[in-house]
């Protein structure tokens, strides 16, 4: 990956592991106004590091406004005519299940979507 960062002119700015002993969270930029990114306890459950990166002189008066574009009921008739005009049947569905997929997990998964299906009944 850093291969590719480098071809592109970015460079990563994580220098330590991020989960274990694995350097799984990458920070890729063409920026060289950040501070050393900080390895933070992870959230939660989560088995990730957090990362805290710090900028040097980047205040808001640094950022760019950018126009949202208005989202019309006709603008949304035009993607949906897009779609219905697209070739579906060149989209293939894969009706077998990945090996990790044990029967406790298949178990799991329907109960989670018997509780969503049925939060959405209320």
């Amino acid at each position: 990956m850093s291969d590719l960062g480098e071809q592109l002119g970015f460079h990563d700015l994580v220098n330590f592991n991020t989960r274990h002993d694995r350097k799984l969270d990458l920070i890729f930029t063409d920026i060289s106004d950040y501070k050393i990114p900080q390895k933070l306890a992870p959230l939660a459950a989560n088995d990730h590091c957090c990362i805290y990166l710090p900028s040097k002189g980047m205040t808001c008066s640094n950022y760019i406004k950018v126009k949202c574009r208005l989202v019309t009921p006709e603008r949304k008739n035009y993607v949906l005519l897009d779609l219905a005009m697209q070739d579906w049947s060149i989209i293939t569905v894969r009706h077998d299940k990945p090996e990790w997929i044990t029967p406790s997990i298949e178990k799991s998964i329907k109960a989670r979507d018997a509780s969503l299906h049925a939060g959405k009944q209320k």
